[in-house]
């Protein structure tokens, strides 16, 4: 009787293990299937390194099998320059068991570098192991693009020779070059929260400048010449050309 108890119990948990393994495989499937849906390029490995999956977005992307990726992985596709900096950040995430992240350049199937977020977190079981890792890569190739030219348009806008100023609708000055400072005398903190008023030379009707608002406000430009005054007082002509940043939805 004691044997048959025995090999009852025995029975039991090893249907239970076959549950919970199917239950495993069939949460494996589901996680998969909503990976796979996924725009982002998407990949896991085992605790050790080994990479286990990658989505069809990212096995497109690299030009690569499943199996490739599998038995050679991913990281030979970063771009050389950007390899030390995320191999750091790999060794240190793992040495702590922390999420991890980074920007870097990854070689596509024609073999060109786009810039991608990467960003790497750890799975843990309910004793806080580590089981698995999720890696991702969003393409930010646009965002880089759209970085580098407001960085080269504010290298031009603070090295230009020109007064330049940027004002709100409501005539708020909200930004000055350096040059506005060399021309007028006004220093950025002096200019900042003023009305281009403070340029005025009262020679010029308020008939003039009332048209010259309008004439902005109408058509989003104005191109002619003011006659300002400096901070010591001095009278100059500035021939300026002033144009309107709309929004989206056409608001100034």
């Amino acid at each position: 009787m004691a044997n048959d108890n025995s090999l009852e119990r025995n029975e039991r948990l090893i249907q239970a293990q076959y549950r919970l393994i199917e239950e495993i495989r069939e949460s494996e499937e589901r996680s998969r299937s909503l990976i796979a849906s996924l725009p982002q390029q998407i990949w896991t490995t085992l605790p050790n390194g080994t990479l286990d999956y990658a989505n069809q977005q990212m096995c497109t992307y690299l030009n690569r099998s499943l199996e490739d990726l599998i038995d050679s992985g991913w990281v030979d596709c970063i771009h050389p320059d950007d390899r030390p900096k995320y191999d750091a950040l790999h060794v240190e995430g793992v040495r702590l068991g922390k999420p991890y992240e980074t920007d870097v350049r990854l070689r596509d199937s024609a073999g060109i570098y786009r810039w991608h977020f990467t960003k790497v977190i750890p799975l843990c079981n309910e004793l806080g192991v580590i089981f698995k890792w999720v890696g991702s890569h969003t393409d930010i190739a646009e965002r880089k693009q759209a970085e580098a030219a407001m960085r080269l348009s504010s290298l031009v806008y603070q090295n230009s020779s020109e007064a330049m100023m940027v004002f709100e609708t409501n005539g708020t000055i909200i930004n000055v070059n350096s040059s506005f400072t060399r021309i007028t005398g006004y220093t950025a903190d002096e200019a900042l929260g003023q009305t281009p008023a403070i340029l005025s030379s009262g020679i010029q009707s308020s008939a003039f400048h009332e048209k010259f608002w309008k004439d902005l406000k109408s058509t989003g430009h104005w191109q002619g010449e003011l006659i300002n005054k400096r901070k010591n007082g001095d009278i100059f002509i500035l021939r300026s050309s002033i144009n309107s940043i709309f929004k989206e939805d056409g608001s100034i």
